[in-house]
């Protein structure tokens, strides 16, 4: 099982080998193909060990799972004895069991911890170099003191909350470009729309707290590792910003910007902040503390004000539109998975393989999931984009599919999902007419 009940992000980008397609068609093939592989978890190691000594320590760099989705094939620098693994070169390769989810993420395989991250790699070195440190970071996250199961920050669904942030992160875009008095002023504004932000949603500042200590950090040592040898510095991370300000979904995303920023600020005003960030366990709040909160009014109409050069106007006629496709989507959701019939699996610490990108904030009903792969004890559920989506409940507890289902012993088919039961877990109808829960038999 993995350690996280969140997986991380899924990056897509070209193999770094034409070979790699043939991971699906036997282990003898690919342990001729692996060479490829192997450059590139060697070339990460060494300029992981590089860099490694100024964030958190030699631990960053160890041992990796490399898998591909579609057969399962694993080539990772562990030998891991008991794992069934044949040796090809420097590496090993295998097949990673079908109890084990498959995601980037960081998981315990035969006693070790290991970071996984899915085949193909992105033929991008910057790409590929941070997705592997990032796994690599939440290998050791748990040992640092700062893993965390964050809260989902389902208020930057809503039009105030994108906008708010799309403001933050334009302000930290500036911070990281500039020097002197401006960078300061560019990271002070930064500050004020995100304590603005949090003052509209109370709960706020904690959800965005936990999100940027478990997924921010990562991507904030990814990109400094991917950055030991670029000449472009801020520049690649102010692109990599703008990038996650283009998804459709900032819920489970916006940390992949904000993380980073907040990072390599504090690395300028605050050196030693690692030291300190696990008592305090918010990015933002040391970037406060070492920069000072100057007097100011924050009424909106002053904010606003403040916020003009950062492109508020655009920005705030966007989010009106968006919000207005928003609740249409909303209705829709709620018809298909609260109001219509459907199959209900409750099962607490439900683990998940998703699209962080495109996750839809139901308010106190859950999240929303288009896409993804889900597993807990009755089983694994594989939901296609052809499908209604999945609605999970806020607690991790209740996962909702559309019915009507189609039973086939223990495969149970519905509109573009899956579900495969586990042993001793049945389908029967639930208690709400055209319903169907799945249950542990007796």
């Amino acid at each position: 099982m993995t350690w996280l009940t969140t997986p991380l992000r899924l990056r897509h980008g070209l193999s770094l080998l034409a070979a790699c397609a043939s991971v699906a068609t036997s282990l003898g093939a690919q342990r001729a193909d692996t060479a490829g592989v192997g450059a590139a978890l060697a070339a990460f190691q060494s300029r992981c060990r590089e860099t490694a000594a100024s964030l958190w320590g030699t631990r960053l760099c160890g041992g990796i799972v490399l898998v591909d989705p579609s057969s399962r094939v694993v080539v990772t620098n562990r030998r891991l004895p008991d794992a069934g693994l044949s040796a090809a070169g420097s590496l090993w390769v295998g097949r990673l069991p079908d109890s084990v989810m498959v995601a980037n993420t960081a998981f315990q395989w035969h006693g070790e911890a290991l970071a996984m991250v899915m085949l193909p790699l992105s033929s991008d070195d910057f790409d590929r170099t941070t997705l592997l440190a990032h796994e690599s970071f939440h290998r050791i996250q748990k040992s640092l003191g700062l893993w965390i199961m964050e809260q989902p920050s389902v208020h930057l669904d809503e039009r105030a909350g994108r906008t708010w942030l799309r403001l933050e992160v334009q302000a930290l875009a500036y911070a990281l470009t500039t020097r002197g008095e401006a960078q300061r002023a560019h990271a002070r504004a930064a500050l004020a729309f995100r304590a603005h932000r949090q003052r509209l949603f109370p709960d706020a500042r904690a959800r965005e707290d936990s999100l940027e200590l478990q997924e921010g950090l990562a991507e904030h040592a990814g990109q400094v590792v991917a950055s030991a040898r670029s000449t472009l510095g801020p520049l690649r991370t102010v692109r990599t910003m703008d990038g996650v300000m283009r998804r459709p979904s900032y819920v489970r995303s916006f940390a992949y910007a904000t993380g980073p920023a907040y990072g390599l600020l504090l690395d300028q005003f605050a050196p030693g902040w690692r030291t300190r960030i696990a008592r305090v366990r918010s990015l933002a709040g040391l970037l406060t503390a070492a920069l000072g909160t100057p007097s100011r009014d924050t009424t909106e109409s002053a904010l606003v004000a403040l916020a003009q050069p950062y492109g508020y106007p655009a920005i705030d006629a966007a989010e009106a539109d968006r919000e207005a496709r928003r609740n249409a989507q909303l209705a829709a959701v709620r018809t298909t998975l609260v109001d219509g019939p459907v199959v209900r699996l409750t099962q607490r610490g439900v683990m998940r393989s998703f699209d962080p990108n495109t996750l839809i904030a139901m308010d106190s009903l859950g999240m929303a999931y288009p896409t993804g792969e889900f597993g807990a004890a009755w089983g694994k559920l594989v939901v296609s984009a052809s499908s209604d989506g999945a609605l999970l409940s806020s607690d991790f507890a209740l996962l909702r599919i559309a019915g009507p289902p189609a039973i086939d012993g223990r495969t149970v088919r519905g509109k573009g999902w899956v579900l495969e039961l586990a042993e001793g877990w049945q389908l029967v109808p639930g208690a709400r007419a055209g319903d169907f829960e799945v249950r542990g038999r007796p």
